[in-house]
């Protein structure tokens, strides 16, 4: 009795192990794909605006910082989805983050805060020009942020029509940028040490319309993902219709050093 009951428990968990064994990892395992920062903040419509622009300020209204939360990437996640599981985890009611847009997000709601106010996404400080829920090129490290506006994004660094490829700043975690940033010059020379292998490139544009990208030859990286240098190589860096390039140039190595001590005592 003991033999049957072993060789079907055996049995069982071979079963199960086939069973278990059909399925991806993913479905199991989470995190797999990285995690993104959500936050969701109001910061332009304030009692003081309300005030001055003759709206009424209701007690239901709200400013400053409401949710900075990890959200778990899967491989259907789209800029709403995370909003929507970040809102819903810190038990935040919201309407219309469980379709394609925003209406309202804990009791302000679009054109509360005038005619051209409503909630607003970035992506890595983009607006992307298309809806939130069709935004699905997402990667470990991103930022979605959702904020509200009383001006049609103006008021966001993020002002439609207006938009000419400038960035506001370039900066690299290492070595020297030569000249000094200056958002009409085009070209830079970022002078690095002989050990220095990665660099961190901040490039921020001007119009958050303007999507910024960086890469490396054939090579594009995300942002706050660290860039391989090498002398002479050429970084580029795309911010709507303008151009930005940083030639690198690497210092020598310093040549070895070698001590040599002499005996000491007669004849020295």
């Amino acid at each position: 009795m003991k033999k049957r009951t072993g060789k079907r428990l055996l049995s069982l968990f071979l079963s199960l192990v086939m069973i278990f064994g059909m399925f991806p990892a993913s479905v199991f395992a989470t995190g797999e794909l990285g995690s993104v920062r959500v936050i969701v903040e109001n910061t332009t419509f304030t009692e003081e605006y309300a005030e001055k622009n003759d709206i009424e300020w209701k007690d239901t209204y709200w400013t400053g910082p409401l949710v900075d939360a990890t959200v778990d990437l899967s491989e259907d996640s789209t800029m709403m989805s995370c909003i929507k599981s970040a809102l819903d985890a810190n038990h935040i009611p919201s309407e219309g983050a469980d379709g394609t847009y925003i209406s309202s997000i804990n009791g302000l709601a679009e054109v509360d805060g005038g005619s051209g106010a409503g909630w607003m996404g970035t992506l890595n400080d983009w607006f992307p020009n298309v809806g939130l829920a069709a935004v699905t090129d997402l990667a470990d490290g991103d930022v979605i942020r959702v904020m509200y506006t009383c001006d049609l994004g103006a008021d966001l660094d993020g002002e439609y029509g207006t938009n000419q490829g400038y960035l506001s700043a370039l900066s690299a975690s290492e070595g020297t940028l030569e000249p000094a940033f200056d958002k009409a010059t085009l070209e830079y020379t970022l002078t690095v040490g002989a050990d220095v292998e990665t660099v961190d490139i901040t490039a921020a544009a001007e119009n958050k319309q303007d999507k910024v990208t960086v890469k490396v030859g054939e090579t594009t990286y995300r942002r706050g993902e660290n860039v391989a240098v090498a002398a002479d190589e050429e970084i580029t860096i795309t911010c709507g219709s303008k151009t930005y390039t940083v030639k690198v140039a690497q210092e020598a190595a310093a040549p070895d050093t070698y001590v040599v001590t002499l005996p000491t005592g007669d004849g020295y």
